[in-house]
């Protein structure tokens, strides 16, 4: 997986492969799994990982270069799937057609499915097998993958779905643990009770959460910025010449855009004081983005996560107070309630010492 194939997933799918990879001992097990994370993130080949790998664990790893391969390889493929079905599910596909390659390296389980499954056979996206059987890896080292089938080529020449009795697949079986679908619950990214007590015994709980924190406003910034009615460009130009004269800046341009949209933010300040602010960004994400500005002068940026919380608060609830002046629509005032709400959750929980 390339690094832009990384970045195109779901960030639902980034928190869990983070999480997985913050969670464990100082073992070489562990510095694997963060490696491979590291690994699919960046990009990296197989060669590249297993240098990496030698590297980390002082040249001499206890495992050899064929079980590093093997790990690889099925892990990044299980992350690309999950990748894969957000996207197709998000683009109205309606049927999925079975790839197996067929060579002297194809096992006894893909091979099976190969013959059942009348060679590259479409299966309708709610077909029982998806249900029973899941999706690739099915086994370590699966190189079986799919591909969606939209409407416009259902029916073309090598395009017929196929409603494939289930009886023909009685026989196969995937490996224990492979298979399945990561998208049929809402919350299969989501933190376990046994994740989340790891984290505490392993005291990265907070960086977790972070993360957490980081999803929940990138989810909510791409459906902001769909709705929301970007700032009066009138206004928009006499805050950047209110800021010049101070000796300050605002950017905009289509690659700050794709950072914040990636980071869940409308704007956000450098440390040089000059902001980078979304091209379509709306009244409130403007003037709450000065108040912050503001409380940057003031408090400085090594503040507790209980003065940030009552930083945001303060932001939030001068937003509301002044919302008519500032031109802030009815869908923005509900935005920021919700918003506001969630930061005085947060402060709770932070000054009741809980990390639920």
């Amino acid at each position: 997986m390339t690094k832009d194939e990384w970045n195109a997933l779901n960030r639902k799918l980034q928190f869990r492969a983070f999480t997985m990879a913050k969670l464990g001992t100082a073992t070489e097990i562990e510095t694997a799994k963060q490696i491979l994370a590291d690994a699919v993130e960046k990009g990296e080949t197989y060669a590249e990982s297993w240098q990496t790998l030698k590297d980390s664990l002082g040249g001499n790893p206890s495992f050899k270069p064929g079980y590093w391969e093997t790990v690889f390889r099925t892990n990044t493929q299980s992350a690309y799937m999950a990748g894969k079905l957000e996207k197709y599910a998000d683009t109205g596909a309606v049927a999925y057609q079975l790839l197996v390659i067929e060579d002297e390296r194809t096992s006894k389980i893909c091979r099976h499915l190969l013959v059942e499954s009348g060679y590259g056979a479409i299966l309708p996206v709610g077909h029982r097998f998806w249900q029973k059987y899941g999706f690739p890896p099915y086994h370590f080292n699966c190189r079986t993958s799919v591909c969606p089938i939209y409407g416009s080529q259902v029916a073309k020449t090598g395009y017929i779905v196929e409603d494939i009795p289930m009886n023909r697949f009685a026989k196969f079986k995937p490996q224990d643990g492979f298979g399945g679908n990561p998208l049929d619950k809402e919350s299969w990214w989501k933190m376990t009770d046994n994740m989340i007590n790891r984290a505490k015994d392993f005291g990265i709980f907070e960086l977790i959460k972070e993360e957490r924190e980081m999803l929940f406003f990138s989810e909510k910034t791409k459906e902001i910025l769909s709705k929301q009615k970007p700032v009066n460009k009138e206004v928009l130009n006499r805050v950047k010449e209110s800021f010049k004269k101070i000796g300050y800046s605002i950017e905009q341009n289509e690659e700050i855009d794709a950072y914040l949209e990636r980071t869940g933010r409308e704007a956000t300040i450098l440390s040089s004081g000059d902001i980078m602010m979304h091209s379509k960004v709306s009244a409130s994400g403007l003037f709450e983005e000065l108040i912050h500005w503001g409380q940057i002068r003031k408090y400085g940026t090594n503040i507790s996560r209980i003065q940030n919380c009552l930083c945001e608060i303060e932001a939030k609830e001068k937003l509301l107070q002044n919302a008519k002046a500032y031109g802030i629509t009815e869908y923005e005032i509900e935005v920021t309630k919700e918003s506001l709400l969630f930061y005085k959750k947060q402060l709770e929980i932070l000054k009741g010492g809980s990390n639920v």
